[in-house]
This record gives structure tokens, sequence and C-alpha cells, in this order.
């Protein structure tokens, strides 16, 4: 099923885009566990809800650019810095 975000593009570039938004939400649950919290705590620390959390660090939802800022800063990160990471993983086919 093709999302409403990813209609207008070619299937080569709605593969990308899906592979990225994997490698993000892979990204995200990573520095989580680097920074030693738990989703509870994040969810404690940003006030977004475990679940949607989870739906985050599984890809089934995409954060906007404003959630993906907080969590990056509250993991000690940039915004920019994880999604170079992320395109770069998802541009290599290295997406989880």
């Amino acid at each position: 099923m093709t999302s409403p975000q990813h209609r207008s593009l070619s299937p080569d570039q709605s593969a990308h885009l899906i592979r990225y938004d994997r490698c993000i939400a892979h990204g995200l649950r990573q520095l989580r566990q680097s920074v030693g919290l738990t989703a509870a705590q994040v969810a404690d620390r940003t006030g977004y809800e475990q679940d949607w959390l989870d739906n985050i660090e599984s890809g089934t939802q995409s954060p906007t650019i404003e959630q993906l800022r907080d969590l990056a800063l509250l993991y000690g990160h940039s915004e920019r810095g994880l999604l170079e990471q992320a395109w770069a993983e998802a541009s290599t086919g290295r997406a989880i």
C-alpha cells in the first residue's frame, strides 16, 4: 500500500523513501538506547506518548521535523546529523 505522501513518486523513489524512513526509525532507536533511556523515560521527558515513540521506532509512523529535532536533541545529536546518516544508509541499501 502506498501512503499519500508517496503517491506522486516513481516506484524507485517511493522505495528509497521507505528505506529512508526505516533508517530514521532505526537511528532513533539506536540513539535512545546509546544514551541509556527507555521509551517510558523519553515519553516522560518529551511529553510524547510511549505508543507514539514505539510507532516511530518501528517505522510505522514518521516523525515531523519538530518531533525529530526534539528526540535528536534529547539524545545529544542534531536532527541534521541523524537525517544525513539515515540518507547515507538508505542510499546504500543498508536499511533495516
